[in-house]
């Protein structure tokens, strides 16, 4: 049985879902929708791997130190994304539309779902 949460401030992302079952979610919806997607803690770094990356955000822009430092900058500040709803913004390293939505519990950001171009031809 679910009880009510008196303290917040610890609550981590991974600590509310089974991140297994999280990832296999994200992959199947990546895979049915062509959209690419990601979850980020708030500082940016990664709680599920990347769903459905196109070839040019993947391999050839996180290829390379120059890109995959920009992508690093990018997924922080999309990490922090805390608006009060979705946004959409200009990625740092290729110029790309991407969208992200934070993930609150009790008005705490634990977390952003992120959203980036997925593979052509969904």
């Amino acid at each position: 049985m679910a009880e009510p949460l008196d303290d917040i401030q610890g609550i981590a992302f991974e600590d509310l879902f089974d991140l297994d079952y999280i990832q296999r979610l994200q992959d199947l919806v990546a895979e049915a929708t062509g959209v690419a997607c990601q979850i980020l803690r708030p500082d940016g770094t990664f709680i599920t791997e990347r769903s459905n990356y196109c070839r040019l955000c993947g391999d050839i822009i996180r290829g390379n130190k120059k890109g995959l430092a920009r992508c690093s900058e990018s997924d922080t500040s999309l990490g922090k994304l805390d608006l009060e709803g979705p946004n959409i913004y200009l990625c740092r390293s290729a110029g790309l539309l991407e969208a992200g939505a934070p993930i609150r519990i009790g008005g705490k950001h634990i977390a952003t779902w992120v959203r980036i171009p997925g593979e052509p031809g969904h």
